[in-house]
């Protein structure tokens, strides 16, 4: 987990496997992030997420949304997407994805 405070880990990996818009979205975010502007740097994470990505790339998309909450300190929608990037990483590995559960906001 990211320390409140530190940026996220590097996109690069998450760039490569995204459509042509994904990379700008990705340097959005970075930039907002470093303005502190969390809100909306959630805002173009989830963006990206509804991108017709690969799976790998929905779980480190979940990963991202769930450390800026943290840094919200917004502990329960923290959680609550790093449940999802559970979810999303299992789906990675099994190659299809599983129905949303209801609640589930990405």
């Amino acid at each position: 987990m990211t320390p409140l405070g530190a940026t996220s880990p590097p996109t690069d990996a998450l760039a490569d496997a995204a459509t042509a818009n994904t990379p700008a979205l990705l340097r959005e975010t970075h930039d907002l992030q470093q303005e502190h502007r969390e809100r909306e740097a959630i805002d173009v994470l989830l963006e990206a997420f509804r991108r017709d990505v690969q799976l790998t790339a929905k779980a480190q998309l979940q990963l991202l949304i769930g450390n800026s909450f943290l840094r919200l300190r917004e502990l329960e929608e923290a959680e609550g997407h790093y449940r999802q990037t559970l979810d999303a990483s299992r789906d990675a590995v099994t190659g299809k994805p599983r129905p949303a559960r209801s609640g589930d906001s990405a």
